[in-house]
């Protein structure tokens, strides 16, 4: 008589640590995800800009803060680490900065910065197109491009 409930005891105990086991890996899974997509950790929180010569650094801060300014599906923050495609922001930085020869996104864990390292195209020389109207006075320079 005495087997039947040391049968039952023992398979209460075996559920109990399954529901323990499952209940613990939902809470890990859970706050896993919760670390990665919310923490601070890997949100950009500043945008700097480093050897810009001729390039108007806050410009390039403002198409970057565009750039992440947002949610994705409503719900995961735009300026994630994870989800940030850099070949996007490089895109949409020399779209209007041609310019530029290189472009360097890096991300600082410490501070939350994201630092643009630019690179500008160096000229050979410059060929300037001239006005010659007689408001402007004859040879003076109107537009200037890089050879």
């Amino acid at each position: 008589m005495k087997d039947v409930p040391e049968r039952i005891k023992r398979r209460r105990q075996r559920q109990l640590v399954k529901y323990l086991l499952v209940l613990g890996t939902v809470v890990a899974t859970g706050l896993s995800f919760w670390g990665i997509f919310f923490s601070r950790l890997f949100l950009i929180r500043d945008v700097k800009v480093s050897n810009a010569q001729t390039v108007d650094t806050r410009e390039v801060v403002s198409i970057a803060n565009s750039f992440l300014a947002g949610k994705r599906f409503g719900v995961l923050p735009k300026n994630h680490l994870l989800f940030l495609n850099e070949k996007l922001l490089i895109a949409a930085i020399q779209e209007r900065f041609w310019r530029l020869a290189e472009i360097s996104p890096t991300y600082n864990y410490q501070t939350g910065t994201l630092m643009i390292a630019l690179k500008e195209r160096k000229p050979i020389a410059y060929w300037c197109v001239r006005n010659t109207t007689p408001e402007r006075g004859a040879g003076n320079a109107d537009t200037c491009l890089l050879v």
